[in-house]
């Protein structure tokens, strides 16, 4: 973005369409996105950019805590092991 406006897609929108838009409209989704974003990320992110203050995370502690408790309950990747010859 610049001073002037920014760049969204093919349509330049003005600080004033940026800000009401910022106050008045949800985000997207970010796994509309990239689907590959796992759900309970999905939600953190969601809760971070809540409109209402009482309805975001009020401690980074509390988002430290709901973000390992998210990791935790995700499968981890098994990897491959290489054999060496």
């Amino acid at each position: 973005m610049n001073l002037i406006g920014a760049h969204i897609g093919s349509y330049v929108v003005e600080r004033g369409e940026i800000l009401i838009a910022h106050l008045t409209r949800m985000p997207v989704p970010p796994r509309r996105r990239n689907p590959n974003l796992p759900p309970e990320w999905e939600a953190l992110c969601l809760r971070m950019m809540e409109k209402s203050r009482e309805a975001r995370f009020q401690s980074v502690t509390q988002l430290a805590h709901a973000g390992s408790t998210s990791a935790r309950s995700r499968p981890r990747p098994t990897r491959r092991r290489r054999r060496c010859r």
